[in-house]
């Protein structure tokens, strides 16, 4: 019997794996399967690629998983770059990850790119489009100090709305890029007021006017969509709580203070520093986005984000960084505390433009909120459901997609075994990595 490791070229050859051929059905034997809370003993079968546990009349082949523990494909819940760098895919399903979430792609980018998404042997993913925000406000920044204007971008890379009329007039063509999810760009917005049009405040200070979220949110779940909110404040997230979005894009204290030494003069960076209590969120709005069932996704980046200074830093700006660092650290394990302690959903994302959500939930594991089995869930089962809320994916159970990941040693033992892995099987088939290379290719 072939081991793990050699099953995918072999397979493909015996039977002539494509995306579009019909799948054998697999004894999918032996094995640590992870329930959630723990690995057990098990086997299982994929038949026409969804998981049973009853023996099937017919078993076409045999899959030896012995010694190896068994997890549910990992979930990206906030990526950009994936939309735009090819290779990008290919990097992710090596990591394991089969589910990302898009948050924010230009429409012309979704109409080159989308059909390389979404096969078999390729990466899955939702996606919205031209996220809501104001002319001067964020993301603008990334695509106008390349020379583009507020005009160009709007109806492609954003959405510009200042009023609830503008609103009510772009947002059939927000909805004909048939997008799964309408982003909204809420930074520092309690003080919204005294910033926008302020041309002495970088766009990546701004964003939207938050009175106009709970009319948006309105709309989209009258279309059935979700919404998803970028945030920066904890009053940016009780912005978005209150408004009743799906989905809140980041943790609160992600971004604050400078992030490189270019940074240091930057007085709102400074301010930051100087107020954690921006960052800090409310247990209230905590208790209200559990009941609310929203999910908040991490994207902490690196814990240390600055890494080790170079010598030739000056002592002032190193004090400075040394705060900076201590403070970021004690606004996200505070954060991150009070979510656990209120019952809200976290699900593994990056917002990186290289690696994966294995190095989000590393980072997480440096502040020592979550056991190792909380971060795989969120890696795994919680990705998934925020990246496909209505599909049967990130759990080994009966009647969901068979889909998983075998791996060499216990990621619960040792989080970096998470990169272990022996064995990608996406829906119903072993994952050819060559296959994908060639969807992927520009």
């Amino acid at each position: 019997m072939s081991r793990v490791p050699h099953l995918a070229a072999s397979l493909v050859l015996l039977f002539g794996i494509s995306p579009l051929a019909a799948q054998p059905t697999y004894e999918l034997r032996g094995g640590a399967w992870w329930n959630g809370t723990s690995f057990e003993p098990r086997e299982m079968y994929s038949v026409e690629s969804v998981f049973t546990s009853p023996r099937p009349a017919r078993v076409d082949s045999v899959i030896d998983l012995s010694g190896m523990f068994v997890v549910p494909p990992y979930g990206e819940a906030h990526t950009h770059t994936v939309a735009y760098v090819p290779s990008r895919t290919v990097e992710l399903l090596e990591d394991g990850v089969f589910y990302a979430l898009i948050l924010n792609v230009g429409r012309e980018a979704i109409g080159r790119g989308i059909t390389r998404f979404n096969r078999r042997h390729s990466l899955d993913v939702s996606f919205a489009a031209a996220g809501v925000t104001a002319s001067d406000g964020h993301p603008m920044q990334i695509m106008t100090r390349r020379g583009a204007t507020a005009e160009d971008l709007d109806g492609d890379w954003v959405t510009v709305v200042e009023t609830e009329a503008d609103l009510e007039a772009k947002w059939g063509d927000l909805r004909a890029a048939n997008p799964d999810v309408v982003k909204v760009f809420l930074l520092y917005s309690e003080r919204y007021e005294e910033r926008h049009g302020n041309p002495d405040i970088p766009d990546r200070y701004r964003g939207m006017n938050p009175a106009l979220v709970p009319a948006i949110v309105r709309r989209a779940h009258r279309d059935g969509l979700r919404v998803a909110a970028h945030v920066r404040t904890a009053h940016d997230f009780h912005v978005a709580v209150e408004a009743g979005v799906d989905v809140v894009a980041h943790l609160p204290g992600f971004s604050m203070g400078p992030a490189a030494e270019a940074d240091m003069g930057d007085p709102d960076r400074l301010a930051d520093v100087e107020h954690p209590e921006w960052f800090r969120i409310d247990p209230a709005d905590a208790e209200r986005a559990a009941r609310s069932g929203i999910t908040v996704i991490t994207t902490i980046g690196r814990v240390d984000p600055i890494g080790e200074l170079p010598p030739s830093v000056p002592e002032g700006p190193r004090r400075l960084l040394e705060r900076l660092l201590t403070a970021r650290r004690e606004v996200l394990t505070a954060n991150l505390r009070l979510l656990k302690e209120h019952g809200v959903t976290l699900a593994a994302g990056s917002d990186a433009g290289e690696g994966s959500p294995v190095t989000e939930v590393l980072e997480l594991d440096r502040l020592a909120v979550f056991s190792p089995a909380e971060l795989l869930n969120m890696l795994t089962r919680d990705a998934a459901r925020v990246i496909f809320p209505g599909r049967s994916a990130g759990r080994l159970e009966d009647g969901f997609e068979a889909s998983f990941l075998a791996l060499s040693a216990d990621p619960t033992e040792r989080l970096e075994n998470l990169r272990s892995i022996e064995l990608r099987f996406k829906q119903g088939a072993p994952l050819d990595l060559e296959a994908a290379a060639r969807i992927a290719a520009p």
